[in-house]
């Protein structure tokens, strides 16, 4: 299995693997949002490859803190193939993510998930993330 970059011409792949995560999408939007995310060598998408598919992704970002020293790194998608899960993808996604994150400087960590996500919750606690529930969120109005 490789870990690598994800590239422009993957999106036609990649993006359902989006949907197998909750979040359908096209392969143009996909795309599109790709190209935005990846303006700053501080953010990447990682992809897991196997036999030349393309059977999981994760999305990294980082940005300085101004209350401590360092940056924070935040993974905001993890997610694998159905046909592939239960042979270390993920965790090797995660880990591949994590040295991302920590080459860019990040001194913590965080990973977003839907409290739906019992078996994701699982995943990150057996790798040492540990939950911290204060969160407060806001979907602004968008302008037409």
């Amino acid at each position: 299995m490789l870990i690598r970059r994800l590239t422009s011409s993957d999106a036609t792949v990649a993006a359902p693997l989006m949907a197998e995560l909750g979040y359908p999408t096209t392969a143009d939007a996909f795309a599109e949002r790709f190209d935005a995310l990846c303006t700053s060598a501080y953010n990447a998408v990682l992809v897991a490859e196997a036999q030349g598919s393309i059977v999981g992704l994760v999305s990294v970002h980082s940005f300085e803190m101004l209350h401590r020293p360092g940056r924070l790194g935040r993974i905001t998608a993890l997610v694998v193939a159905s046909s592939a899960r239960g042979h270390g993808v993920g965790t090797r996604l995660l880990k591949a993510a994590e040295d991302h994150l920590q080459n860019c400087g990040c001194t913590v960590l965080e990973v977003t998930s839907g409290d739906q996500r019992a078996d994701a919750h699982a995943f990150y606690a057996a790798r040492g993330y540990h939950e911290k529930r204060v969160r407060f969120v806001k979907n602004p109005a968008r302008k037409a």
